[in-house]
């Protein structure tokens, strides 16, 4: 039995997957939802209910928050009497939110005695407490070190990336972006397989090792030259991608697959050349 006792406020499907991760490392946890049915499968599973947010802060030392956004959190938080609650605890903040709102977030929390981390979830609610899980962390680094066992309870590989509070929002919104264009390029191509009929496992098979070769080395030559702001072509000019999107735009149109996809990146690729 650990001694650190744990809130969480917010039981989705994001929260409810933190409170059990927490549960299976034995850790004494209070668990707050505004809808309390939501709560119930965490009481069946050892996890004390509680009735209000008040009785939740006042629970435990480290809260633990998983809510839509900063501003639901905000309006639950952000009052005299959970402010009084909060004093000399730790706010761990997991919603999703901008950097200038993790930002203010800490000031408001530094101003009040709190301890105040902010994370960024790489992982589904499936994804949580597995070794290999990984969740960033922005803010205070000592704060972070005192509770880096209450947090590798939810992720196997909790990262502190910077002292800036913003900067997990910030991880989070550039990786998702990289999600985002890898998954809508994988199901596209998924569609021109379709309309080839090409099988969808050969396709995958093709596409795993560019994960770690032509992507990879995409994504380090991209680094260097935005490190050195030196982006002279030394591999295609734009104008060879240019044409090449175009080509591959008239094939999709041909065979009546969704363009939005391919017109994107022409247009990202004209303007940049």
């Amino acid at each position: 039995m650990t001694e650190k006792t744990v809130s969480v406020i917010g039981m989705g499907a994001m929260g409810s997957a933190l409170a059990r991760a927490f549960l299976a490392n034995k850790y004494p946890i209070t668990v707050w939802n505004r809808t309390a049915s939501k709560c119930i499968p965490l009481e069946q599973a050892g996890a004390t209910v509680a009735k209000s947010v008040v009785a939740a802060v006042e629970a435990s030392q480290v809260i633990v928050i998983s809510l839509l956004n900063y501003t639901i959190t905000n309006t639950l938080l952000q009052t005299p009497e959970i402010i009084d609650k909060l004093k000399g605890k730790v706010i761990v903040q997991l919603s999703t939110g901008t950097p200038q709102e993790a930002r203010e977030n800490e000031a408001w929390a530094n101003q009040h005695g709190i301890a105040y981390l902010d994370g960024a979830i790489l992982e589904y609610p499936t994804g949580i407490g597995k070794p290999e899980s990984v969740i960033f962390y922005a803010g205070s680094e000592a704060v972070f070190e005192e509770n880096k066992a209450v947090l590798q309870c939810l992720a196997g590989n909790p990262r502190f990336v910077s002292s800036d509070a913003g900067h997990a929002a910030t991880l989070d919104i550039s990786t998702i972006s990289v999600y985002y264009g890898a998954s809508l390029g994988f199901l596209h191509g998924a569609a021109v397989c379709d309309a080839e009929g090409l099988a969808i496992d050969k396709y995958r098979t093709a596409v795993m090792p560019l994960l770690s070769g032509l992507i990879t080395d995409t994504f380090q030559l991209s680094e260097q030259m935005i490190k050195q702001r030196n982006y002279t072509a030394t591999i295609a000019t734009l104008d060879v991608h240019v044409a090449g999107v175009g080509h591959l735009l008239e094939f999709v149109k041909a065979r009546g697959i969704d363009p939005t996809f391919f017109e994107c990146v022409l247009d990202f690729c004209k303007r940049a050349a």
